[in-house]
């Protein structure tokens, strides 16, 4: 009877470390946009630091998807749909789909990635405020009504021109990532001639002689956070495993990047 117990231990023992823990999901999905802001999420995705941590927690055959989005829109439809777990994007979006879901799936923000400017760059030499841009001039901004520099341009409006007149430049917006809103202000023959961007764009946006007309933190007063990192309730409560070892890869990518 003694030998059939320890043969019995040796057997669950042998089963246990040779297989590895059962994966909740197959496949776990992250996005991010583009500008140097994302560098968190370049380091977890080059490193392949959510990988490491997939392995460490027995979990190596989960496959590791990251996906671009033009703008924090195409996010949280993303995240809604399911077809993205975890998303870099600015604190106005994480608002709006915070909202959208808090009775349902729940996302909230795991942490910040950074306290990032935006600056709203014109190659019009006629408009030195937000008062002197006209019918003729067109704005781009990653998203329309979510995007976080879509908000600032609400918040300088409404201090510009009183309360209720928060959209009063809302017509002359146009929806653009940030990469493509640069080629178009860049491109003297395009009807964008001012961009609400991030770094790097705001850098190449200088060198080539653009303007800046204002920027977040002078709208805002001082630096303020301007990128989470999100994921659901219902992602972590059904994938805790997972989750944890995304949750690991964005913390040693914070640390790395500092």
């Amino acid at each position: 009877m003694r030998h059939l117990v320890w043969a019995l231990a040796v057997s669950i023992a042998t089963i246990t470390i040779g297989n590895p823990v059962a994966a909740e999901v197959n496949e776990v999905v992250l996005g991010a946009q583009y500008g140097a802001v994302y560098l968190p999420a370049m380091a977890m995705e080059r490193q392949r630091l959510v990988e490491k941590h997939l392995l460490a927690n027995g979990l190596a055959t989960v496959k590791v998807t990251w996906v671009k989005l033009g703008g924090p829109a195409a996010i949280n439809d993303a995240m809604i749909s399911g077809s993205l777990h975890f998303a870099c994007q600015g604190v106005p979006s994480l608002a709006v789909i915070w909202d959208r879901t808090r009775g349902g799936i729940g996302v909230k923000a795991l942490g910040a990635v950074a306290s990032n400017n935006n600056w709203l760059n014109t190659r019009n030499p006629n408009i030195h405020s937000l008062k002197d841009f006209t019918e003729k001039d067109r704005i781009a901004v990653p998203s329309l009504k979510v995007a976080a520099q879509t908000i600032l341009m609400h918040i300088a409006a409404e201090r510009l021109w009183g309360v209720g007149n928060h959209t009063k430049l809302d017509h002359l917006f146009v929806a653009l990532p940030n990469p493509e809103g640069m080629a178009a202000v860049l491109s003297h023959g395009h009807e964008v001639n001012a961009n609400f961007t991030t770094s790097p764009f705001h850098e190449i946006e200088m060198k080539a002689g653009l303007t800046t007309v204002t920027s977040a933190f002078e709208i805002m007063g001082g630096p303020t956070t301007g990128l989470t990192f999100t994921s659901s309730e219902a992602f972590r409560s059904g994938n805790a495993q997972v989750f944890a070892a995304v949750n690991n890869a964005f913390d040693e990518a914070l640390l790395w990047v500092k």
